[in-house]
């Protein structure tokens, strides 16, 4: 998280600190990332120079939208009223009132870990000796970023070396397949998953909440109506990854517990590769078939 602030800050190249009855906006998908950037900014220099008390960090809390919204509005305006400058943690700035963000004296997005980033943390811990990074920014973006402690914890070069050659990444493939666009007919599941499409852009792009996309599909047809085809034209339209499973692949591997094994496997490779389209087929056969409403 310190090295993704900096990256925010180093962005733009203006103060995360505002003056007095002033705000910082610094847009932040995930609820969890919102968290730990309010617990860890107080205390970073670059939002407490030397003399100065901590600035107040106020993100929204990621429960109910509107609630969430409003419970800020109110407290940002509170801060405001006091003088106190305040550093604003939120997935979408424009949902502040007008009048608050006419207050705003800069806008940061908070980015994802880069080599650069990286590049330039092991040449500040490290200065007398290159330390070789053969992770690139996509490689990072699946690393959990607990794995990096050990690597700015090394007390020499050689060892923050060793630490990264430990990370071991395993990227499953992006769908470089059809497309939305190659799909004819199927015009009110095509325009759904159209919005699905944008909402990931918007999400990548800093602009919305990922608990604001939409998450899953029931896709409903008799074999060879174009269900896989769908699934698979999500993820080539959004560049992401797609797994698929289905009731006989995991049936093929055995007894019950081979059978949920691989189920969980293919559960394992959707989310190392998230954001991903995870399709399971023949979903209705995992509880009885017999006992199906529409018989497929």
């Amino acid at each position: 998280m310190i090295l993704r602030v900096h990256g925010a800050v180093a962005s733009i190249d203006q103060p995360l600190r505002p003056q007095p009855g002033l705000i910082s906006t610094v847009v932040i998908s995930g609820a969890e990332d919102r968290k730990r950037f309010a617990q860890i900014v107080p205390e970073l220099s670059i939002a407490r120079p030397k003399g100065t008390q901590p600035p107040v960090v106020v993100i929204e809390d990621g429960s109910s939208l509107e609630r969430s919204v409003k419970e800020l509005t109110h407290r940002i305006e509170g801060l405001v009223e006091r003088g106190k400058p305040s550093i604003v943690g939120t997935s979408r700035p424009e949902r502040i009132p007008a009048d608050l963000l006419a207050l705003e004296s800069a806008r940061f997005i908070l980015p994802p870990v880069s080599k650069r980033m990286l590049e330039v943390m092991l040449e500040y811990l490290h200065p007398t000796q290159p330390i070789p990074i053969s992770l690139d920014d996509a490689d990072l973006a699946l690393v959990p970023l607990i794995h990096l402690a050990p690597v700015f914890a090394a007390e020499t070069p050689d060892q923050a070396a060793a630490h990264l050659r430990r990370i071991a990444v395993k990227r499953p493939t992006v769908s470089i397949g059809p497309t939305l666009d190659d799909v004819y007919g199927q015009t009110e599941a095509v325009g759904a998953l159209r919005q699905v499409v944008r909402d990931i852009q918007e999400w990548r792009a800093g602009r919305l909440n990922w608990s604001e996309v939409t998450k899953s599909f029931l896709l409903i047809g008799p074999p060879g109506t174009g269900k896989t085809l769908l699934a698979q034209s999500l993820a080539g339209s959004a560049g992401v990854v797609f797994v698929k499973t289905s009731y006989s692949d995991c049936q093929r591997c055995g007894h019950q517990g081979d059978f949920l094994r691989e189920l969980n496997a293919s559960a394992d490779r959707a989310v190392a590769g998230a954001p991903s389209v995870w399709f399971i087929d023949e979903i209705d056969s995992f509880y009885q078939r017999s006992q199906s409403i529409s018989g497929y």
